[in-house]
């Protein structure tokens, strides 16, 4: 027999998947948006402070394309369209002259309060001519308003000097320069806070996205087969997460269970579909017996588990539910049974019980069940003992199917162990949880006894972009399970860095 069923795949390229990273940034939109508003608040904030205020002061000219010496001679007040056209077509040379070198030098002589250069007064001060007409306006802008003011008169004491070398034409101050009263909006310090905000949230949105394309975990069918190349037995999604179905019951929150309607047609159809390729393993190759097992906790294991069981019994076969989980016995909670004690296969191979007094049929799920409701503290021991093998071996002739639910593999040897005693194995990847390479490591450990991998169970699916049974995916929700033990990840609950939210499936 193969030690583990693989997809030959020659895909070794990068696929970037757009959509995804789409709905990864929309479900942390709110963290973009709180690093949008502090950088761009920060951006503002700062920019406040390094920049000074500035003050500017306006002034206007009037062109005309007569000299001060014909306008004084000739007397006439009258103004020709030519006269009009020739004036707006002068307003451009006196705006270069206005602001050209020698207007700042002029200007530069006479700031005694306020020294500066002429290239100083260059920067300070800019001149343009309204559309279609002789009016230029002028501005000057200065660090104070006392500056400012100084500046806008230099102006008007030099500037008719300084135009003067154009005999062609006049130009006119038309209003006295005033002391400016209150300082210039600031106009950095709105677009310094829109690039700051927008540059937050880019780069955050980066961060994101490389973060979690380095985790490297399953998001896919595609990805089980592509990079764990590994053979998938079935896709189970999410569950509707409406308060029809998460409503209390007397042993706490209500569990999956393919009985429960409300857990939805795709929920069940799923379970049939992977019971058939159970069939199929049994009439190919005689497989009974199946180790359910995970990389780590809350991947569903159990939940699959009872649900396998469940199915093939709902056919008419004959199936022991075993919980080998003797660190966090679950199978009992999982189907809503509260009125058993003990310590399940412990007390059979402890030799507490015989194996048909500890073995129970639950007459409600047509299925006979070998479960505790208490840890031990030496369960290890207890699977590796020789009687946990013959049991198993005992059990195999009795019944139709056996299913054990394990420890996650990943943590402890207790699956592995279990492993050894049964025809094959089924592995529980729960979605974008666990990395690949803890992945790979889990199933090493798993088949390394020469145990056949049935194939994978992908979990807790959130794909909504394929068709099926693989599209019945709502929102998560999440509760506290943990292991109070590790292999890789420390002892205490709450267990290591994977531990995060997670679904109703997650047991």
């Amino acid at each position: 027999m193969s030690k583990i069923v693989r997809k030959d795949t020659d895909s070794d390229g990068v696929e970037v998947n757009i959509m995804y990273a789409f709905g990864l940034l929309l479900r942390r939109l709110w963290l973009l948006i709180l690093v949008a508003l502090v950088v761009g608040a920060s951006c503002a904030v700062i920019t406040k402070a390094v920049e000074e205020p500035t003050y500017t002061l306006s002034m206007t000219f009037i062109v005309n394309n007569k000299s001060e010496k014909d306008l004084s001679s000739s007397g006439e007040n009258s103004v020709s369209y030519n006269d009009m056209s020739a004036s707006a077509y002068m307003a451009n040379t006196f705006v270069h002259l206005m602001t050209g070198r020698t207007m700042c030098n002029a200007i530069a002589a006479e700031c005694k309060s306020y020294p500066k250069t002429a290239d100083q007064v260059a920067k300070m001060i800019a001149a343009s001519r309204k559309t279609d007409s002789s009016i230029i306006d002028m501005t000057v802008t200065a660090s104070s308003p006392e500056e400012a003011y100084e500046l806008a008169q230099a102006v008007k004491d030099t500037y008719k000097d300084v135009v003067q070398v154009y005999s062609g034409g006049s130009i006119h101050l038309c209003d006295e320069p005033e002391l400016p009263t209150k300082p210039d909006k600031s106009v950095g310090t709105v677009r310094n806070a829109i690039i700051g905000a927008l540059a937050g949230a880019v780069i955050c949105a980066l961060i994101i996205i490389i973060r979690d394309s380095a985790r490297n975990t399953v998001r896919s069918q595609e990805d089980i087969q592509n990079k764990l190349q590994l053979n998938v037995i079935g896709e189970v999604s999410q569950v509707p997460s409406g308060e029809r179905f998460y409503k209390k019951s007397a042993h706490g929150d209500r569990e999956l269970l393919i009985t429960d309607k409300a857990c939805g047609f795709a929920f069940v159809e799923t379970y049939k579909a992977m019971r058939t390729k159970l069939e199929l393993l049994n009439g190919r190759r005689g497989y009974k017996s199946f180790v359910v097992s995970s990389a780590g906790a809350n991947e569903g294991k159990t939940t699959v588990a009872v649900n396998l069981s469940l199915a093939l019994a709902q056919n008419g076969y004959s199936v022991l539910l075993v919980d080998a989980d003797l660190r966090k016995p679950s199978v009992l909670k999982n189907l809503g049974i509260s009125n058993l004690s003990g310590n399940g296969i412990a007390d059979v191979v402890n030799g507490a019980k015989n194996s048909s007094d500890a073995i129970k049929y639950i007459e409600k799920y047509k299925i006979f069940v070998l479960a505790g409701d208490e840890s031990i503290t030496d369960p290890t021991e207890v699977l590796s003992n020789a009687k946990t093998g013959e049991f198993i071996a005992a059990a195999r002739e009795k019944f139709d199917y056996i299913i054990i639910d394990t420890p996650p593999v990943g943590i402890v040897a207790d699956a592995a162990i279990c492993a050894k005693y049964t025809d094959s194995s089924i592995f529980v990847i729960r979605e974008d949880v666990f990395p690949v390479p803890a992945i790979l490591e889990a199933v090493s450990d798993l088949t390394q006894g020469g145990t056949d991998l049935a194939g994978c169970v992908y979990n807790i699916s959130t794909d909504r972009s394929k068709g099926g049974y693989g599209n019945y995916s709502i929102s998560r929700r999440g509760y506290g399970y943990g292991y109070g033990y590790g292999k890789h990840y420390g002892y205490g609950y709450g267990y290591g860095s994977h531990s995060g939210s997670h679904g109703k499936n997650s047991k």
